[in-house]
């Protein structure tokens, strides 16, 4: 297993852009990637999971991008419309990407929120706003993680002074309210603008 020791290495070279593969006993088995902008380079890789096909995603926020690779850490591709990545959700061919920080400062023009869009394409078709907050005027409360349960309930894991909240995301066009109490009547609306 990582042991605290291999951490603290690891921040101390620099090497935390990276992506590591351990066997399931916990045995070491190779890391790849670096701090940049290239592809297979990473500015703060978020987040994992695996497709159908055993392809890895990361979410490389840093970036704004989603990069593909093989369980060997071959680079694949990269996906450019999820925005600025903190966590990636894959059910059958659906990808759902969260993304707490877009702003106005940091990524304008893009909103934060869920992004959700065929894993064979780069391309969006529905989009779940966050919650407004007083304390965050232009930017609202996205949340970090995202899951989808077997009925599609979409669930988002908040850092932040909020309750989880959960969406229903229905390829239709249409999304119920977020469930519970919400800071304001916004809904979620798949075929809203997503930038």
């Amino acid at each position: 297993m990582t042991t605290a020791a291999a951490i603290a290495e690891g921040l101390k070279n620099g090497a935390t852009s990276r992506i590591s593969k351990f066997s399931p006993d916990g045995k070491f088995i190779k890391s790849w990637g670096t701090i940049g902008m290239r592809h297979g380079e990473f500015r703060t890789p978020h987040s994992l999971a695996f497709d159908s096909k055993g392809r890895l995603w990361v979410a490389d926020r840093g970036n704004h991008r989603l990069e593909v690779f093989d369980q060997d850490g071959k680079y694949l591709e990269s996906r450019y419309m999820f925005s600025r990545p903190s966590g990636i959700f894959i059910k059958g061919d659906m990808l759902y990407v969260i993304d707490s920080e877009s702003g106005p400062l940091n990524h304008p023009n893009w909103h934060d929120g869920v992004r959700v869009g065929p894993v064979d394409e780069d391309r969006v078709v529905g989009f779940i706003p966050p919650f407004a907050r007083e304390d965050r005027v232009y930017q609202g409360a996205a949340g970090e993680g995202v899951a989808v349960d077997a009925d599609g309930n979409v669930y988002v894991a908040c850092i932040r002074a909020q309750r989880g909240k959960a969406w229903r995301w229905m390829p239709t066009a249409m999304c119920t309210r977020p469930r519970g109490p919400t800071p304001s009547s916004r809904r979620a609306e798949p075929s809203r603008s997503t930038r």
